[in-house]
């Protein structure tokens, strides 16, 4: 191997449900592409042996678990804001440490993954940090009541497709809109935000040029963090169907800088392309020779995907991602 060592004694990954296993339709823990990756660079260690068999996923009595068991897994479910999920959600293998959870935006799996670094300093030199790269359009906003960040999702079929004239992504109607903000959070998270207010803050606040530069910031922040620490790291498009993260200015911001009246300037007046282009290193930006995406792969394969009307990879999509992943780490 080249910059990319042959052993590493952690694995992180980062990502939405194509990375996680948080779900019963996804793949089982152990089973994920960051699991194999683990597998390949290091030995197995569980974080809870007693809750695993044979490195694999085991219902078990939470009664009938060591005192000193059920909190260590309690510790890390409230580490990781696992309230809410089931114990599949721990994603144990080769010391992986899977942090994806499924819908989630770039924004989260920023501070999931920054939070993770700055617990575990000691761990740094040895980890490889994996993240593959949810939809542009995904996001976060803060709220007050629950007290914690709360997500969604408007490139979300629910919220419409993308609008022909690229200002951001549309939302079809009242009703769609206020059916994919509650599919995330209750009504007392929501706080009576009525579904107008909130419309009209995502058509006045939300635009693909700001939404590229905010994620943007985002990798520059987190590449700064890992050649700082000397942390190994990987990139890639995950759910990035039709685009990638390098051709979407292209597609969606380069006809967005100039006033309505002049739509098709396409010089970098924000200067974001300008900042992708020659901020952002690419070195460690994992490209499929076939697929653009991982969302692609499993688009086009279906064999590769949990069913026919299932993107979401199956345990052979999982395999084949891994196999691309590892040769990546051994020709660099």
């Amino acid at each position: 191997m080249g910059k990319y060592k042959k052993e590493y004694k952690y694995v992180v990954v980062g990502g939405c449900s194509f990375t996680a296993s948080d779900w019963p339709n996804l793949v089982n823990p152990g089973e994920t592409f960051g699991d194999i990756v683990a597998d390949y660079v290091g030995a197995s260690v569980p974080i809870a042996p007693e809750y695993v068999v044979n490195n694999r996923f085991h219902e078990v009595d939470f009664t009938k678990l060591k005192s000193s068991t059920r909190k260590k897994i309690d510790k890390f479910w409230l580490e990781h804001e696992l309230h809410s999920y089931g114990p599949a959600y721990l994603a144990y293998g080769s010391k992986c440490y899977n942090l994806s959870r499924s819908g989630m935006s770039f924004h989260y799996i920023n501070r999931k993954i920054l939070r993770w670094c700055s617990r575990n300093t000691d761990k740094l030199s040895d980890t490889l940090i994996i993240i593959g790269l949810t939809d542009m359009a995904r996001s976060e906003f803060w709220s007050n009541y629950a007290n914690r960040f709360c997500g969604f999702s408007p490139s979300d079929p629910a919220w419409g497709d993308r609008n022909l004239d690229h200002y951001g992504v549309g939302v079809k109607n009242r009703r769609q809109f206020d059916t994919q903000l509650r599919h995330h959070h209750s009504d007392d998270e929501i706080f009576n935000w009525e579904t107008g207010s909130a419309k009209k803050w995502f058509f006045n606040c939300y635009n693909d040029n700001a939404a590229f530069f905010y994620n943007i910031n985002r990798i520059l922040g987190l590449q700064f963090v890992f050649e700082s620490n000397g942390i190994d790291y990987i990139f890639f498009d995950s759910v990035t169907l039709g685009y990638t993260y390098d051709t979407f200015w292209d597609k969606y911001c380069a006809d967005q800088e100039g006033h309505q009246e002049s739509r098709h300037i396409t010089s970098d007046i924000f200067g974001h392309k300008s900042i992708w282009d020659n901020l952002v290193s690419k070195k460690n930006w994992y490209k499929n020779p076939k697929w653009d995406s991982f969302v692609e792969l499993t688009t086009s394969e279906i064999e590769m995907r949990i069913s026919g009307d299932d993107l979401h990879p199956n345990k052979k999509g999982h395999k084949y991602w891994a196999d691309g992943l590892i040769e990546f780490m051994e020709i660099n």
